[in-house]
């Protein structure tokens, strides 16, 4: 498998070889740009969709983090099942989430998105067989793929024309900050018992909540 993916890896270099580049006005490399400012860090303008964004990975992770132990533990013998049914979830609902922020607004859908992740988390962490698990993972997939498209064009709206780069890793550094809390947390929590998967499940579920009440209760800070 790791072969295989050092292949694909080889692939997109390939790919990139034969792409145009797209932006406009570009500058040579020079060592001054290693200097990093401390405005390089964060982009200000960005900051809502990046505290939602916290909020919603950290239900990511604990999903990476404690699904393949949650399966077992209900019967599913093969760990990558269940994220196959999260990948084919995530996927089918990317173009029409896709579709429906751009014609109704960030806001709506991330609303829904958030929602969602609630009901999938207290699906999955009050499972008690294979069928209920695979229906909140494929929950959690519709969430995971409505809200990760939708904040990133969120992103893309609001970042000043000439930091765009900023304001697009500024996103996914929280992304990655909710992803590692999550992981770390609710492995800290399970610490290999069945019983506390209930528990850490709610507390993901709970920050779904609380990035749908932000986006519910702070109308003048965001911009659809």
């Amino acid at each position: 498998m790791f072969y295989c993916s050092s292949f694909l890896a080889l692939g997109s270099i390939g790919i990139l070889l034969t792409t145009r580049e797209t932006l406009k006005n570009k500058t040579k490399f020079s060592f001054a740009y290693l200097k990093v400012k401390r405005t390089d860090f964060f982009e200000p303008l960005v900051l809502t969709p990046c505290l939602v964004m916290v909020l919603c990975a950290f239900s990511y992770g604990t999903v990476f983090t404690l699904i393949p132990d949650f399966g077992q533990f209900v019967g599913i013998k093969n760990k990558g099942l269940l994220f196959t049914f999260l990948t084919v979830a995530s996927l089918a609902i990317r173009l029409v989430a896709g579709k429906a922020s751009d014609r109704y607004g960030r806001v709506p859908v991330l609303r829904i998105g958030t929602l969602v992740i609630l009901l999938a988390m207290l699906v999955i962490g009050t499972a008690t067989t294979s069928f209920q698990l695979i229906v909140g993972v494929i929950l959690y997939g519709f969430a995971q793929g409505s809200t990760s498209p939708t904040l990133l064009a969120w992103a893309t709206d609001l970042s000043h024309s000439e930091f765009k780069g900023r304001g697009i890793a500024s996103l996914y550094v929280f992304m990655e900050m909710g992803i590692g809390l999550g992981a770390f947390l609710s492995g800290l929590l399970y610490a290999n018992n069945p019983d506390r998967f209930f528990i850490a499940f709610l507390i993901s579920g709970l920050l779904g909540a609380l990035a749908f009440g932000y986006l519910l209760v702070r109308p003048r800070l965001i911009k659809s």
